[in-house]
């Protein structure tokens, strides 16, 4: 009965290690895709302008303004 705890026991020990390296993985992953994400609305937002700056010149070019 004794063997049959201590092993038990072994196991919880090592999906508690398992379960503490995950999430230690899911906060690495969610730094990770918070500076993703702050480089994806950099790079909307140049793309928004160059594309309001590609219009202006087109409406001037046609005499639209």
């Amino acid at each position: 009965m004794e063997a049959r705890v201590a092993k038990l026991e072994a196991a919880v020990e090592h999906i508690q290690r398992d379960i503490s390296d995950i999430r230690t993985d899911i906060r690495d992953i969610r730094g990770e895709l918070r500076g993703v994400h702050s480089a994806m609305r950099t790079h909307f937002y140049w793309m928004i302008g160059a594309f309001a700056a590609v219009l202006a010149v087109m409406a001037k070019g046609f005499g639209w303004l």
